[in-house]
């Protein structure tokens, strides 16, 4: 089921359970996305827009959060958290990357190592950010 999909069927979930202040949150973001699928003229809002959506209106929440400290902004936080997918950590990168610590040592520079290392961690199907995966490779380097 697409993000948008899981959006809409929580929002009606939270209709009938009476989660008021869950649905209202999701209304707006939806809203968003929706307003953002018209502006560029697209019927299907991908994955991935859904998502960096969630992280800027995350990283709004946190920002406020920082100003004004509100158990509402904390759940809103929370929502969204749920919402984004868990990323490895470096430990979790650094002990995949196990077998391959030569070949990595033996890269001429950090950049082309980060690169052979995300090709190892996408055949291995993991869930990891860039920045990450270029700090293993500098712990895995000694650098």
């Amino acid at each position: 089921m697409s993000k948008i999909k899981q959006i809409k069927s929580k929002i009606i979930e939270c209709m009938k359970s009476n989660e008021d202040e869950t649905r209202d949150i999701l209304k707006t973001l939806l809203g968003e996305l929706q307003a953002q699928a018209t502006k560029e003229g697209v019927t299907d809002i991908p994955d991935s827009i859904v998502e960096s959506t969630v992280k800027s209106f995350k990283k709004n929440a946190e920002e406020c959060l920082s100003v004004k400290d509100d158990d509402k902004t904390k759940r809103e936080i929370a929502i969204y958290k749920d919402m984004l997918p868990t990323y490895e950590t470096v430990d979790q990168i650094i002990e995949r990357l196990a077998n391959h610590t030569e070949t990595l040592k033996n890269a001429k520079a950090v950049g082309p190592a980060t690169g052979m290392a995300k090709g190892i961690l996408n055949k291995l199907d993991c869930k990891v950010q860039g920045k990450d995966i270029y700090t293993a490779v500098e712990i895995i380097r000694g650098e």
